[in-house]
């Protein structure tokens, strides 16, 4: 074998180009991470619809700490290679920051603490952004607020391989990575019972009872609302229960691994001063796909994405003594990857209408249609029901469209739907100070998490049941109207209940459409605020000529017919058309990006032996600081509507918006390895 002679000015040269070569790159990561701490901060003012966190894999702090020895050897010309397992245990802090993602600025500080406040239609001066209590099925006069203290415990064991392949190429290597989780979500809801309430909801508004439905026929609280209970009505109308977006009190776990991940890669410089190597990087999913069930549901993993991307790892000695065996390095690991798109279930509000997925919509059916859902045939009056323009007039009057189909549902039911979701990029960059004094290593330093905003459109081989079924705001509409006591028909129409066709688009989750109107002589009663509002008439199926004028629906059983000379006392109002939610009022944003960072500490040991085997033992921890800023728009802003275009509509799409989502915690854990 020949003798290689190298100069010193040849060692220099290579010197100068490595010190190149490290600014040219770190200048490069830094301008990319720049780009994302700069983009613009879409405040969150409604709330999020899906809360994101890090996937326990993108954590590459654990797969750094304690390894300064033990990779990325320059001497080596067969394979060897490091297994490591990482137990931990983590937990979030700053619970307001979640609280403030999910609700936004809808949250009140009411005697020192934000609550999220709720009252009925007839409580006296209501805040007029206070949920309204009637549509979770609670009395008129109730009144409550909901306080939360979100929490996130996980636990952890982190399994990493690093394999160098330098018996096949030098300076090649191979890590696989994969973490198993058991994590535990508890939203902790309380609800301070401010006013139980004693009152009912009138005749109509739920059911076709004449005496309304009673107190103890109501929810006992918020909490039995947001849980899945349901109201006690007449045995012809059914709700569904809550099933979306649900508020649970206790804890939400889940067990199972996160992605699997991994990377394969070359050292392009590999002295044993210092080194640097990039390769490419996969993730695959391992972990579950949020499901929209709960507000604040456990999720392990990325949220089922496939990823693929880039490793890049190096290191620099700052000191190096080879008598003391003890050295200062600066390690700088990256790894930066985009998120494909998958499927996921994501439950949101409709357009303009913030924390709408806690509103009420009823489902309106031809009136043949309601023959073929199970209905007694001695109780369908439904075929009877009649409009008209003009009040207490039959002449000119038509056949309603539709009718309420006797069927309530909470809108979180029907805008959970399946999305398409991908994240353009993801970074996990660590910045380490390692400080090795023989067998014992110090390390320390700062590790910067970016996710960008996901782009999220509607699934298109989905057919959610706003496509297929007919579904409207129900707001504070009656839906329930009777037959004048003095109309012609007779006993056919006589004090008969009748299922209107009530819509009421400008209701929001706050108030209904007929509270904004005021009640003067009766009008809530007699559906004022209603869409495209007609006088409700009653007509004897058998009947093929318009009704009389005294045949009129009226808002309570008993009740005799207005007179032309008399209108607006006792006459209803019913839709025409009735105004339907589109899957296009859905709105998909504000999507979620993700911003932390966390500084740690690690201590490590790693025993010699004589034999090819090693062992190596530490301890460490980090705290991790997320960027909830968000910025909430002021109440005041919050009635200033997006102008939807056409276009905008027809491409399904909401205009975009993204807020910050992620959590702030710490983290403990201890490190074993075997190095062979």
């Amino acid at each position: 074998m020949k003798n290689k002679t190298i100069n010193c000015r040849s060692i220099n040269n290579v010197k100068s180009n490595s010190r190149y070569k490290f600014k040219r790159y770190f200048f490069v990561i830094g301008i990319i991470i720049n780009s994302f701490l700069v983009q613009k901060i879409v405040a969150a003012e409604n709330g999020v619809p899906y809360f994101q966190v890090r996937s326990e894999s993108v954590r590459q702090v654990r797969r750094m700490v304690g390894n300064a020895k033990q990779i990325y050897h320059t001497n080596k010309d067969t394979f060897y290679g490091l297994f490591t397992m990482t137990p931990g245990y983590g937990e979030s802090f700053d619970s307001n920051a979640i609280e403030n993602s999910l609700w936004g600025s809808f949250l009140q500080t009411r005697n020192g603490k934000k609550v999220l406040p709720i009252s009925g239609s007839a409580v006296a001066n209501r805040n007029k952004y206070d949920l309204l209590a009637d549509y979770l099925f609670l009395p008129p006069d109730y009144q409550s607020q909901l306080s939360f203290s979100p929490s996130i415990k996980n636990f952890f064991v982190d399994f990493a391989f690093y394999f160098g392949l330098d018996e096949w190429y030098p300076g090649a290597w191979l890590k696989v990575w994969t973490p198993f989780q058991n994590t535990r979500w508890s939203l902790n809801p309380k609800e301070e019972v401010l006013d139980k309430g004693i009152r009912g909801q009138p005749a109509g508004y739920f059911d076709d009872t004449s005496e309304g439905t009673v107190r103890g026929n109501l929810l006992d609280n918020a909490l039995d609302f947001f849980d899945g209970g349901v109201p006690t009505l007449s045995s012809q109308v059914i709700v569904k229960p809550l099933s979306s977006a649900r508020i649970k009190n206790g804890t939400k776990t889940k067990n199972g691994l996160a992605d699997i991940r991994v990377a394969a890669g070359l050292n392009i410089i590999n002295d044993e001063d210092k080194h640097l190597g990039a390769g490419f990087l996969v993730a695959a999913p391992a972990g579950s796909k949020p499901r929209g069930d709960y507000i604040f549901g456990p999720i392990i993993g990325n949220g089922a994405h496939w990823e693929i991307g880039a490793a890049i790892t190096s290191h620099m000695f700052l000191w190096n003594s080879s008598e003391s065996k003890e050295h200062v390095g600066l390690y700088f690991d990256a790894n930066i990857t985009h998120l494909l798109e998958t499927m996921q279930t994501r439950c949101f509000d409709l357009f303009n209408k913030p924390m709408s997925r806690y509103m009420l919509a009823s489902k309106m059916v031809p009136p043949p249609a309601l023959v073929t859902i199970g209905l007694q045939p001695s109780l369908l009056t439904d075929d009877k029901l009649w409009v008209n323009s003009t009040p207490a007039s039959g002449q000119d009057a038509e056949q309603s469209t539709y009718q309420f189909g006797r069927i309530y549902s909470p809108i979180a039911n029907l805008t959970a739907t399946r999305v398409m979701v991908s994240a353009a990029v993801q970074i996990d960059a660590v910045l380490m100070f390692n400080y090795t004094k023989e067998n014992l290593t110090f390390d320390t330093g700062y590790n910067l998490w970016v996710r960008s905003c996901g782009d999220i459109q509607f699934d298109c081989n989905c057919l959610s049941q706003l496509l297929l079924e007919s579904w409207a705001l129900k707001g504070d509409a009656h839906m329930y109207a009777w037959g004048a006591s003095d109309a012609s028909g007779g006993a056919a129409v006589i004090d008969q209940p009748v299922a209107l066709a009530a819509t009421q688009s400008t209701a929001t989750a706050f108030s209904g459409a007929a509270m904004q109107q005021g009640n003067t002589n009766n009008a809530q009663l007699r559906n004022i605020g209603i869409d495209n509002p007609q006088y409700a008439m009653i007509n004897n199926p058998d009947n093929t000529n318009p009704p009389a004028d005294s045949d009129q629906l009226v808002y309570q059983k008993g009740l005799a017919a207005d007179t032309v000379s008399n209108p607006n006392m006792n006459q209803t109002r019913s839709s025409q058309p009735s105004s339907f939610i589109r899957r296009s009022d859905i709105n998909l944003y504000p999507t979620t990006k993700s911003l932390s960072h966390t500084l740690f500490v690690h201590l490590h040991y790693v025993w010699d032996h004589e034999d090819s085997m090693q062992g190596s033992f530490g301890v460490g921890g980090e705290i991790e600081f997320a960027n909830n800023n968000n910025s909430a728009i002021k109440k005041a802003d919050i009635n200033k509507t997006l102008t939807l275009t056409k276009t905008i509509q027809s491409n399904l799409k909401a205009p975009e918006s993204c807020a910050y989502t992620s959590i702030s915690q710490w983290q403990l854990w201890i490190k074993g390895g075997i190095n062979f």
